[in-house]
């Protein structure tokens, strides 16, 4: 996807005004329409005039103004593919968690470094646009879906689909994400294990996009978390926490995902209640999640992360045997998941 970024318009909120001095030469320079406000009041003037497709903020602006923008968001169309990103001074995780909190769909760390700046910034431009094209786009499937039935309006959104993950890919793409292969194998294999138990070939494709799916939220973690070289304190697993949720909006806005939609929020739930982010147990957590929580913790498994080798696979199954008897994972199915491993191999 090609973007002409003479057509995006960009607000920076600031006081500081070294800040937006720099920040004007960097987005300027690069072809972006940039405008500057030093005050919430001024902002929201601004954006009265002329609604931007990407804000650019610090803390002139408070966390309750940064809840008010969002809320906008969903009152007032022409703000409806708004994206928000705040400088948050470099490791302030809990300023950072607070603005994810808040609504921000990113962050860049201060002191600004302008190759992250252009990565951020191009990356909430692409979703806005993306947005944009969506909301005409949605008009235009229904008309035709009344012109010429509803088989050319399903193949209508399907396109919208794999523009959709081009679109979140170039996001990964823009964060420099490492964990290369992980949603493929995990849709594979629960698009298998789902054909195994007998389940219907709607609910394979459904196991499969949502496993192409599920970690989409990680694109807003930041990169000193997932990089660390070693075990996550409290403030920074919140943040993690907060990636199904933030998926499940990436997503929303697509019709032809709204079944995808509790595989990509559910993942981490668990048999027993402990899960997240909302704390389901037993019956609550549907067969679809139960098989995608089996497959995401089993690649888990055996990964490569930051902190530790990959498990080889005789201990990722003992980790999963025991995680099954300890009522975090479906005991039949991660049976039938071994045997399938074994069929397999």
């Amino acid at each position: 996807m090609e973007i002409n970024n003479a057509l995006g318009r960009l607000l920076i909120c600031s006081a500081n005004t070294n800040d937006v001095f720099m920040l004007r030469g960097l987005l300027l320079g690069s072809g972006y329409n940039v405008q500057a406000c030093s005050s919430f009041e001024k902002l929201m003037l601004q954006m009265q005039k002329e609604a931007p497709h990407v804000l650019l903020f610090d803390d002139t602006i408070s966390r309750e103004n940064v809840k008010e923008i969002c809320a906008l968001r969903t009152k007032d169309s022409k703000l409806a593919c708004l994206q928000l990103i705040g400088i948050v001074p470099f490791m302030n995780l809990e300023y950072e968690c607070c603005l994810y909190k808040c609504g921000a769909d990113s962050v860049v760390y201060k002191p600004m470094n302008g190759e992250q700046i252009l990565n951020r910034v191009g990356a909430a431009f692409e979703r806005s646009i993306f947005l944009e094209d969506r909301e005409m786009s949605g008009e235009k499937t229904f008309e035709l879906g009344k012109q010429l039935g509803d088989d050319k309006a399903v193949e209508a959104e399907r396109k919208s689909f794999e523009e959709l993950l081009f679109t979140l890919t170039s996001a990964f793409h823009g964060r420099e994400i490492s964990s290369a292969g992980h949603p493929e194998r995990v849709a594979e294999n629960a698009r298998k294990l789902g054909k195994r138990i007998g389940l219907s070939e709607a609910e394979q494709l459904l196991l499969y996009k949502g496993g192409l799916l599920h970690d989409i939220g990680m694109v807003k973690v930041p990169r000193a978390i997932l990089y660390k070289n070693g075990a996550l304190d409290n403030s920074e697993y919140e943040i993690v926490k907060n990636h199904p949720v933030w998926g499940e909006e990436l997503c929303r806005p697509l019709r032809s995902l709204r079944d995808v939609l509790p595989l990509v929020r559910h993942h981490h739930e668990r048999m027993n209640g402990s899960g997240y982010p909302d704390g389901l147990k037993g019956e609550e957590i549907s067969i679809l999640v139960r098989i995608m929580a089996i497959c995401e913790v089993y690649d888990a498994l055996i990964s490569d992360r930051p902190h530790r080798p990959g498990f080889n696979r005789e201990d990722a199954v003992s980790s999963l045997l025991m995680q099954a008897k300890n009522d975090l994972l479906d005991k039949e199915l991660v049976e039938a998941f071994i045997q399938m491993l074994d069929e397999i191999e």
